[in-house]
């Protein structure tokens, strides 16, 4: 079973981002990428921010990647609607 921490990693690694770099860009708080790559459950509307900002590395720094969902990055788990 793929877990959701690694599949977050797994993303960022695959476009470059660097978990600071994925904060400034998403505004989240200092620290808080961890926390969602630890499995922290982010909700709908964070979790498509997350795959909005991933696509736009992908796509700026020219890797091809398939267009990423918020199913990509949970594929398993499901996220709740908060």
């Amino acid at each position: 079973m793929v877990r959701v921490n690694n599949t977050l990693k797994y993303w960022r690694e695959k476009v470059g981002a660097t978990q600071k770099g994925l904060e400034l860009r998403t505004g989240l708080a200092p620290n808080n990428w961890t926390h969602y790559e630890a499995g922290r459950e982010p909700g709908v509307t964070k979790a498509q921010l997350f795959t909005y900002a991933l696509n736009q590395i992908a796509v700026e720094k020219g890797i091809e990647i398939k267009t990423l969902t918020v199913y990509d990055l949970y594929p398993f788990e499901g996220i709740s609607h908060r």
